[in-house]
């Protein structure tokens, strides 16, 4: 007598066995002649992967800043943030468009509008809509918005540290 599990493994590789026979005409039915062109395909951003940063052509097309978006660019910490596994990113004020701020990870930059929330967050939101950074008071994430999936997690630049220290030693007292 076999086991249950050799009688899966069994079922299992005849099914594999029989699918593979069944599809191979079928496949062989509707194979495509070579003289025919294929429309060009977007190849869609691996789950997980790092969209590609701001194009030369977004850059050039930002609109001007209002008022909000000003007062919510005074609220970023600017500089470096020391994330997960060592992994850094950059914070910097967008030289060529005021009130815009430039996300650095890798080789990638991102030019992104500041937005504050009434919860005291701020949202840098990429201008392509592929990426967000959330900056909180104790850290900040890098998130890809397409996959839904963090790219990095628990940056702290050393403001975000400090407030973090500043409110465990007075919760201590």
């Amino acid at each position: 007598m076999t086991s249950p599990i050799t009688a899966v493994r069994l079922a299992a590789a005849s099914l594999a066995l029989v699918a593979q026979a069944v599809m191979t005409p079928a496949v062989a039915q509707t194979a495509q002649p070579a003289q025919q062109a294929k429309p060009a395909v977007k190849k869609p951003v691996a789950k997980g992967a790092v969209p590609p940063p701001t194009t030369a052509a977004q850059r050039a097309a930002l609109p001007t800043a209002d008022e909000q978006q000003l007062a919510a660019a005074e609220l970023v910490h600017y500089g470096r943030y020391v994330c997960d596994e060592k992994i850094e990113v950059f914070v910097e004020k967008d030289q060529r468009a005021p009130g815009y701020v430039d996300v650095r990870h890798k080789k990638d930059i991102w030019v992104m509008k500041p937005v504050a929330s009434a919860t005291g967050a701020v949202r840098l939101e990429d201008v392509d809509q592929n990426v967000l950074l959330v900056q909180i008071p104790y850290k900040s994430m890098l998130l890809n918005v397409r996959s839904g999936q963090r790219i990095v997690d628990s940056c702290q630049h050393d403001n975000q540290l400090a407030t973090e220290k500043a409110d465990k030693a007075a919760s201590s007292k």
